[in-house]
């Protein structure tokens, strides 16, 4: 159940990193900023959301094959 909780937690905290860089790009468009560093923080949010989310995709079939070779 370990990579469960630590799949969860990565998901909440990509989704929290997606949601202040939304945030962050957002204001460099409206204050003539750089908006660089909030696209390159987007894109590395995305990718360890993707990465939380394959975790959890594949903690669930390990469980599905465990249950497969007891039953």
């Amino acid at each position: 159940m370990d990579a469960i909780s630590t799949a969860r937690t990565g998901v909440v905290n990509a989704m929290s990193s997606l949601d202040s860089a939304g945030a962050n790009l957002s204001n460099a468009f409206a204050n003539s900023g750089d908006p660089n560093t909030a696209v390159i923080d987007q894109i590395k949010a995305s990718h360890a959301l993707r990465a939380s989310l394959a975790t959890l995709k594949t903690t669930d079939n390990l469980f599905k094959a465990l249950l497969d070779i007891v039953v």
